[in-house]
């Protein structure tokens, strides 16, 4: 939910499925076992059993926790308790959010805990698709149609619930989900390009099972 137009536009994008993907705790689609859920409650024995959070994560940690809880036999039930969120209310503090939601998520993919979610690598594949047509188009003008195509989509998405909830200040929708995507993907990028070392010894660890 939002107090001011970009909070609300903030709020709609978080829970479009273009900003959450579909994920479950973000939805309100409780009652079933998930993979993973925010604000939880543990059986101590469970938490403590797993070693609980890995406080050098600096973000992240709680999908860290759940993949290792469920690793060791656990499993995680989300409730259909709702739980009113209030997002970053400046596009500079979303920004930052999702760079560092970006950057935890890299970080326990390299630790080897969790894992990309096609959800994730839809952002990722759109970051690098625009710049790569950027890059490509003082000598192929028609690569800005990538770009262009991303760009008419999400304003195609922020119309559609301006109108559906009849309100203007919905159009920032498209901005607000811009930023989510283009921020996290940087985090991501730019944290795993900062441990090729890691990231190298990850994907051969893969490759050797």
């Amino acid at each position: 939910v939002g107090i001011g137009p970009w909070q609300r536009a903030a709020a709609k994008a978080q829970n479009h499925p273009l900003g959450n993907g579909r994920s479950p705790h973000r939805s309100g689609r409780g009652g079933r076992f998930v993979t993973h859920a925010h604000n939880a409650a543990f059986l101590r024995t469970a938490f403590d059993a797993v070693g609980g959070y890995d406080e050098t994560l600096s973000h992240n940690e709680d999908a860290d926790l759940d993949a290792r809880l469920q690793g060791s036999g656990g499993r995680i039930y989300l409730s259909s308790v709702e739980i009113e969120y209030f997002p970053r209310s400046r596009p500079a503090d979303l920004w930052r959010q999702y760079w560092n939601f970006g950057s935890g998520r890299a970080t326990s993919c390299l630790k080897g805990t969790t894992r990309l979610r096609t959800r994730q690598v839809i952002p990722l594949f759109a970051l690098l698709a625009n710049a790569a047509s950027l890059a490509a188009a003082p000598t192929l003008p028609l690569a800005l149609v990538v770009p262009v195509s991303y760009m008419l989509s999400l304003g195609l998405v922020a119309g559609i619930e301006a109108m559906r909830n009849r309100s203007p200040s919905l159009f920032l929708v498209g901005p607000c989900l811009a930023i989510q995507h283009t921020a996290w993907s940087s985090g991501f990028l730019r944290y795993i390009s900062s441990h090729p070392a890691a990231a190298a010894t990850r994907i051969l660890r893969r490759e050797g099972r």
